[in-house]
């Protein structure tokens, strides 16, 4: 597939950037939430190093050795996370594949999530305006783009579904929501998971080996995971999970929340 700039689409949105920082070895994101302590600590270490550092945590830090078998065996690891909050979360509407912008708190979201974030080798997202702006957003806090586009990255599609609220699915379709059903129309997990496993893949090829940081949706990180044998996790938010990337297969890591962890709303 074709990988799209965010910058011919959305344009070069200067007005997001506070502050375009050197690229350096990215950190690892903890499942945690990331405490003043840690912010101070790295802001310390900037400081110290005269490099533009940006830690979650200091208690997974990439060193030389590591480094080096990443590079050795041809892997990438990739941090996928929910988009910031569009205005149809805010309403509590089902968006799927619709294409909603983000509200003031969700470009918020991804400027304090980008202020946590260590540098990446690659930024990508999905084609809908709720992932791309963030991933701009965050793109040009940590100094790295452009954004690469891939419509594989999409939410699912619901259907019928798409710009109805809980209460309105509800009284049409009584009761599906809580037993997992969905429109004939929607696409079926598996669906969604293998199009996202292709994504990546595609992704990773990019780089070899490295670290790749993608903004997409969360119906799609669960559908990816579970498919890959991971949790049955919600995702709020800024919040999404590792995946590592060797060749054609895909294992799932641990969960991360970029933002405090505050649970994810039931919309898609």
């Amino acid at each position: 597939m074709q990988f799209v700039s965010t910058e011919a689409k959305w344009g070069p949105n200067r007005s997001f950037a506070t502050e375009i920082t050197s690229r350096t070895v990215a950190a690892s994101i903890s499942t945690r939430g990331v405490p003043a302590a840690s912010r101070a600590d790295a802001n310390s270490n900037r400081t110290a190093m005269g490099t533009s550092y940006r830690w979650l945590c200091d208690s997974r830090r990439v060193t030389p050795t590591n480094l080096l078998n990443v590079v050795a065996n041809g892997v990438a690891r990739i941090l996928m996370v929910r988009h910031g909050q569009s205005e149809w979360n805010a309403i509590g509407k089902w968006q799927g594949q619709e294409d909603p912008p983000l509200t003031e708190l969700g470009v918020d979201q991804a400027m304090r999530a980008g202020q946590v974030l260590g540098s990446f080798d690659l930024i990508a997202s999905s084609d809908l305006q709720r992932a791309a702006i963030t991933a701009t957003v965050i793109g040009e806090l940590i100094g790295i783009g452009p954004v690469h586009v891939d419509d594989r990255l999409r939410e699912t599609f619901v259907g019928p579904w798409q710009g109805l609220t809980r209460h309105q699915i509800e009284a049409q379709w009584p009761g599906w929501i809580k037993d997992g059903r969905r429109p004939p129309e929607a696409e079926t997990e598996t669906e969604v998971a293998v199009r996202a496993h292709a994504a990546l893949i595609d992704l990773a090829a990019q780089i070899g080996s490295g670290e790749i940081f993608v903004v997409s949706h969360g119906g799609t990180i669960r559908a990816l995971k579970r498919h890959l044998g991971g949790s049955d996790e919600r995702f709020g938010n800024l919040e999404g999970s590792w995946f590592t990337v060797q060749g054609s297969e895909i294992s799932h890591g641990e969960s991360a929340y970029l933002l405090d962890h505050t649970g994810a709303d039931e919309t898609l």
